[in-house]
């Protein structure tokens, strides 16, 4: 969605509501002890029920959604399938989205007479916080040249916070995440003296949120959490000094750039040192930068390089197949036309790989193969995805399968969308 706001000029402005969770209705019967200060003497072992859902109420999250939920589509918006969280709404010709994070709501409008009105709207049913213009929105940050048309999504805060915490905010900056090569191998016991979970964590969301680039070494790094040493912590080190050098890396989204998704999956065969299984990897690019991307391991082991490759392109097929579904719903509703896009691009740098998915016949060496790996064929048949070679050079999923060196990690950073 950040995407299309860069690509079309829309507005992006903020809102959050106010103790979100005492909206909701309660459904049924709940009871609760009476609050210490407020015991009634009369009745000392009586209990209260409740009227309304409270903070730490199981209930109160889905009551406020609902709540939510219903006063949305009572002003004209209608709910996204792939997307629960996410409302559209075209009104006299103008476009309303709202992006729903529990109590933070993201409003996008092809005017800021459509910001206005729904922030009327909400202020009259809730009590909110107007926020104004989006500049944060869980510690995510976003800057906007409108003349330019980009929008650069960033956590340079939060990595300047994490590099303080575990005491690296003056360390010597590196060039790449970890050393090509790097074997690890768990340890028998955990040293509790090095912070090594707190740290994989912090970086965990600095990944998740804006830095593809993190993907395999916070992945790689996450397997050693019940076991790790000195030299675990050398490496989270190594990637904490990687982080230094590029603190101010987000990705940044172009008015200029293409608007289809574009698919890219990759495997590294065998390359977990203690288990052999291999590591699926894959990133969707929509608008000029990186829209979507994973780096895991392998459920099974892959006996064949071929076989790594298509478990990926099945992880990165189901993934195709909802980010397409999400972009058509919203682009047919702003340009009020049914004439769908093609079928989603995925980059592969396996013949073997394509040959094998589009052509459903099995033969003893394939034949072991997980049926629901079989996914990516119906995505072919349907015309839900269509499968391209691509050189290994050309591979922008690399850095999410092995650590490479600084050329080409360099390359594939720069393809990502980060600068």
């Amino acid at each position: 969605i950040l995407a299309m706001t860069a690509a079309n000029g829309w507005e992006l402005h903020q809102m959050d509501v106010k103790t979100a969770f005492l909206n909701g209705d309660l459904e049924g019967e709940v009871y609760m002890e009476q609050p210490e200060g407020y015991v009634d003497p009369t009745y000392p072992d009586k209990v209260c029920r409740l009227l309304q859902a409270l903070y730490g109420l199981k209930q109160a999250p889905k009551m406020w959604y609902a709540k939510l939920d219903a006063f949305l589509k009572s002003q004209g918006f209608d709910n996204i399938d792939p997307d629960a969280c996410l409302y559209l709404q075209m009104d006299d010709g103008e476009i309303i989205i709202v992006l729903v994070y529990v109590d933070d709501l993201l409003l996008v409008g092809s005017s800021m007479e459509a910001i206005n009105k729904i922030k009327k709207a909400l202020r009259k049913r809730f009590e909110m916080k107007d926020l104004g213009e989006a500049k944060v929105i869980l510690g995510l940050e976003i800057s906007r040249d409108k003349t330019l048309g980009t929008l650069k999504l960033s956590q340079g805060k939060y990595a300047g916070q994490v590099l303080e915490k575990f005491g690296m905010a003056e360390c010597n900056p590196i060039a790449t995440p970890l050393e090509v090569g790097l074997q690890l191998a768990k340890s028998e016991k955990s040293d509790e003296s090095l912070p090594y979970r707190e740290a994989v964590g912090s970086l965990m969301y600095l990944m998740v949120g804006t830095r593809p680039d993190l993907a395999f070494a916070v992945g790689k790094l996450s397997r050693f959490v019940s076991g790790y040493g000195k030299e675990h912590w050398a490496a989270v080190k190594r990637v904490l000094r990687y982080v230094k050098g590029s603190v101010d890396k987000g990705l940044v989204y172009n008015k200029s750039a293409s608007g289809i998704l574009q698919g890219f999956s990759d495997a590294d065969w065998a390359g977990d040192y203690e288990t052999r299984r291999s590591t699926t990897g894959f990133m969707f690019i929509f608008g000029g930068a990186a829209v979507s991307w994973a780096s895991k391991l392998q459920k099974t082991v892959a006996l064949s390089t071929m076989e790594a490759e298509y478990m990926a392109l099945c992880e990165a097929s189901k993934e195709a197949v909802w980010l397409d579904k999400l972009i058509q719903r919203v682009t047919m509703l702003v340009t009020q036309s049914d004439n769908l896009v093609g079928p989603v691009n995925i980059k592969v740098d396996n013949s073997g790989c394509i040959d094998f998915a589009k052509n459903p016949v099995e033969h003893k060496r394939t034949k072991h193969i997980d049926i629901r790996y079989h996914f990516v064929r119906d995505a072919i048949t349907t015309d839900k995805v269509i499968l391209e070679h691509c050189p290994t050079d050309e591979m922008a999923a690399d850095p999410m399968t092995k650590e490479l060196a600084k050329v080409k990690h360099d390359k594939h950073v720069k393809t990502m969308g980060m600068c």
